[in-house]
């Protein structure tokens, strides 16, 4: 239980034990809000969560202890909730199971991996269904006893009957003394004593049973929708390989690792922490985190993410972040709340179901009562109807059908390396007409590649082995490109000496005794040493949007180097994508307008370049006026734009104020994410609208049925729980998402 006093409300957190079903997070928060003294109540069911706002010397937080734990459901001191602490068994059988004593969970440790998981796991299968098999034979006897003894058998339907309907009885009552009269909970009441009252105990315990197995069947079902999230907890080992300052190697938790840090890494282990490699080379598999099939090859200096394995290397990893705060647990925490948030569709259906019940039992109390008056037609019959009609309007499936659409969309959008940090997020994308791209690390790769070597002296390979040995110790900004590309050719470096960097020129170093200069064009031209057609060479390829660097050789012009930043493989195929499924695309830069047309010629999108931050802030706001836009960038620049737009997407190799200001965040760095991403989102929104139609039209089928006379209250909880069942496993298909295939 956490506190946090704003103005003249305290907020109190608690992790809630025995809910395991968007059914019973409404009925807890539902209850919340009718407490006098509590001013808002949130119930996240992926994490378990309450958090409510209690008026300052107000007794409602007594109040809501009392009345959640009457309800079925305990309170737990937590501070830091977490998806480890899930609780596993059925809230809808937790009164027929043995009490257990009473332990407050101390503060939870940071989410490591839970090596009991499948112990809990077994416990848990074998402890549903253990009521249900005692009441199952508890009928059997009872059939027997009323064969033999007519009335001995009714009276043994009934005990049965009232022995399952008691907890759920309880919480109507408890329910209506807070004013939330019309909860499901009353409407299966009134609907097995009625039965009872007319003789139909046999069929009132079927109902209890049905209840009971639908119930069960809901919490795993939605159990496995929620899955998804929590399994990534295994991603990261419990222990990590310390070296020391004196060499020596110690393992320690995990969690107990420290910035700075130095963590051994073996071939086929899991990387337990973020950082960089300090040491060594190796294949890194990210697959599970970003989506991205294939390892990456990293060498020194280069990050690597917790969760990720080392597939052939043995590293050392220098942690820049603590072991209780890497990218798992923020991926846990992101997607945690975006399931536990809101979409609006949800919200809608919430205010439906509160009118809804009512209406039902008005309908109910309608069907059983008008016939018998106005046409004189049978009490028992109609009462019977009556009460059918109560069992068949329970919302249970309505009220999930929103709720286990999104969380298995944002599952399955975390699964392929998309990281949705609300649900409205995953409602909306699907909308957009619209996105703005930002060129540099969102279309391109973002760093520059070497494209052309022109020697002035026809030896291509002698040239670019002078600039490489120059470049080798410079901190030149094209040092690194040209770096890497001599080490893919296989270039040799020359001794150098007297290497170094010189502010605005370039960076120079004495080879074989002569000075090797690489410069700039400007610098080059202001020198006198490159003639003319030597210039107009320089400015032919600048007018393809590269970037050049000169080299002289004892301050003699002897070639020049080019290079520029690459369209990502992906980029022209993604937006083609894009508008196939109707999203236009339209890309804005800060860059120049000729470099940005050379990278992105043939691209089918509009371009806009030479923009400010604040050009770009403006473009958004003006195209979100008359259609949703989504916007898509990564650096501090895009982070004003990401957050004008109906949607902000940050590429997650981008900044943290680009990650921080988007809803919905690409891992993997790849945008073909976002083609899943809008596809994902509108298979979801089809879904909610398949789970609603399930739902509504299944209780209409079953309420005609039932008002000329075709069903029994067995058929009428089957007809609840199964649409509840069918909702919930419609929703997992979701699951099964593995991107997009869109054919262009």
């Amino acid at each position: 239980m956490g506190y946090k006093t704003m103005n003249d409300t305290k907020e109190i957190s608690y992790s809630i034990k025995g809910m395991d079903c968007a059914g019973c997070a409404n009925t807890i928060e539902t209850f919340c809000t009718k407490i006098k003294g509590i001013q808002n109540a949130e119930v996240n069911y992926a994490k378990s969560l309450l958090i409510i706002h209690v008026l300052n010397g107000s007794n409602a937080k007594e109040k809501l202890e009392k009345g959640v734990a009457a309800l079925g459901f305990q309170l737990l001191k937590n501070d830091l909730p977490s998806s480890e602490h899930i609780e596993k068994s059925s809230c809808c059988t937790n009164h027929l199971e043995k009490k257990q004593k009473k332990t407050d969970i101390k503060n939870c440790s940071p989410l490591i991996n839970n090596n009991d998981s499948h112990y809990h796991d077994n416990e848990h299968k074998k402890n549903i269904w253990l009521p249900i098999f005692i009441f199952s034979l508890a009928f059997v006897v009872a059939l027997v006893i009323e064969y033999f003894a007519k009335t001995i058998g009714f009276a043994a339907f009934t005990a049965l009957t009232l022995t399952g309907l008691f907890p759920v009885a309880k919480k109507a009552w408890i329910m209506a003394k807070v004013g939330y009269i019309f909860s499901v909970e009353t409407l299966m009441t009134i609907s097995a004593i009625g039965a009872i009252a007319i003789g139909s105990a046999e069929e009132a315990a079927a109902v209890i049973i049905l209840f009971m197995l639908g119930e069960t069947i809901e919490g795993y079902t939605a159990r496995r929708a929620r899955s998804g999230i929590q399994s990534l907890a295994s991603l990261l080992p419990e222990q990590a390989l310390l070296i020391k300052e004196n060499g020596s190697r110690i393992t320690i938790p995990t969690s107990d690792i420290q910035i700075d840090n130095l963590i051994e890494v073996k071939p086929s282990e899991r990387i337990p922490v973020d950082g960089v490699i300090h040491t060594g080379m190796s294949y890194i598999d990210e697959s599970l985190l970003t989506g991205e099939s294939l390892p990456i090859n990293k060498s020194v200096g280069e990050k690597v993410i917790a969760g990720s394995i080392s597939t052939d290397g043995n590293i050392i990893i220098k942690a820049t972040r603590l072991g209780i705060d890497n990218t798992v647990q923020k991926m846990i925490k992101m997607v945690e709340e975006a399931q536990g948030s809101k979409s609006r569709s949800m919200r809608s259906i919430e205010k439906f179901s509160r009118i809804y019940t009512p209406i039902v039992l008005l309908l109910g109390t309608l069907v059983a009562v008008l016939p018998p008056l106005l046409f004189s037609a049978p009490w028992i019959e109609w009462i019977y109807r009556g009460l059918t009609i109560l069992l068949i309007g329970c919302p249970c499936a309505l009220v999930i059908s929103t709720p286990a659409a999104i969380a298995s969309g944002i599952t399955a959008a975390t699964k392929l390396g998309i990281l949705v940090k609300n649900a409205s997020a995953i409602e909306i994308i699907g909308k957009v007409t619209k996105i703005a791209f930002d060129k540099t690390g969102t279309i391109t790769y973002g760093h520059l590649k070497v494209k052309d070597i022109i020697s002035f002296k026809n030896d291509e390979n002698k040239l670019f082995q002078l600039i490489a040995s120059v470049e080798e110790k410079s901190t030149h900004p094209l040092a690194k490109a040209i770096l890497v590309d001599a080490q893919n050719k296989n270039i040799s470096l020359l001794a150098v000496h007297n290497a170094k960097t010189i502010p605005g020129i370039g960076a120079s170093a004495i080879i074989n005794d002569q000075e090797v200069l690489v410069c700039s064009p400007v610098y080059a031209i202001q020198q006198g040493v490159l003639d003319t057609q030597q210039e107009n060479q320089i400015r032919s390829t600048q007018l393809e949007g590269k970037t050049i660097a000169v080299v002289l050789l004892e301050r003699n012009a002897i070639g020049f180097v080019s290079f520029s930043d690459e369209l990502k493989s992906e980029a022209k195929n993604s937006i083609l994508k894009l508008n196939k499924m109707g999203v236009r695309s339209v890309i804005l830069t800060g860059d120049n307008k000729i470099s940005t047309q050379a990278i992105t010629s043939g691209l089918e999108a509009e371009i806009i370049a030479e923009l400010l931050p604040e050009e770009k802030l403006s473009h958004i706001k003006n195209i979100s006026k008359s259609e949703k836009i989504a916007m898509v960038g990564d650096g501090i620049n895009d982070a004003p734009a990401i957050a004008a737009a109906d949607i902000g997407i940050a590429m997650g190799a981008g900044t943290d104020v680009a990650v921080d200001t988007a809803q919905i965040v690409i891992s993997r760095n790849n945008i073909s994410a976002i083609v899943d991403t809008i596809e994902l989102s509108r298979k979801t929104m089809k879904n909610i609208k398949q789970n609603i139609t399930l739902s509504i039209g299944l209780k209409a089928i079953f309420l005609f049925l039932t008002i000329v006379g075709e069903t029994q209250l067995w058929m009428a909880i089957l007809a609840d729980t199964g649409a509840t069942v069918l909702v919930t496993l419609n929703a997992i298909r979701l699951l099964k998402y593995k991107g997009n295939k869109i054919k262009v």
